[in-house]
């Protein structure tokens, strides 16, 4: 809601990244997700889609493979994870050899053996606003 207050002309969306795997995946094993907004007919991945994949450990499965499947519509696929050496950034083209490609962002708050629900949670949102607040500067020259 943040993000389109600022930016009304862009269209938000949330979504789980087993759903997007639900939508974009195809093949053994692939479960159509029921009771959502979005069929295989809506939902549109294009050349100027904007993606965000988050995931604390950078390690999530569903996460790590919804990047994948995004990257090859769209270039434009960004990760946040408490670090930059995780699956997440190779899944968006930033393997640890590679040069920085400003596509990955840190919430600093180190490895954990779990998704902790307190320290994560924090870490994510600071970052995620701290990110808002930077877009919207940039936005309007401040």
């Amino acid at each position: 809601a943040d993000l389109t207050r600022l930016f009304p002309g862009l269209r938000a969306v949330a979504m789980s990244s087993n759903v997007v795997l639900g939508l974009l995946q195809s093949g053994p094993g692939h479960v159509e997700p029921y009771s959502w907004v979005y069929d295989e007919n809506s939902f549109k991945v294009g050349a100027r889609t904007i993606g965000l994949a988050v995931s604390h450990s950078g390690t999530t499965y569903p996460t790590v493979w919804a990047a994948r499947f995004l990257r090859r519509r769209t270039e434009h696929v960004f990760g946040l994870a408490s670090s930059f050496d995780c699956l997440l950034a190779v899944s968006i083209g930033q393997a640890p050899e590679q040069p920085f490609t400003r596509r990955l962002f840190s919430s600093l708050a180190g490895i954990r053996p779990a998704e902790a629900a307190t320290v994560a949670t924090i870490a994510m949102h600071h970052t995620l606003s701290h990110l808002l607040l930077r877009c919207a500067a940039l936005a309007t020259g401040a």
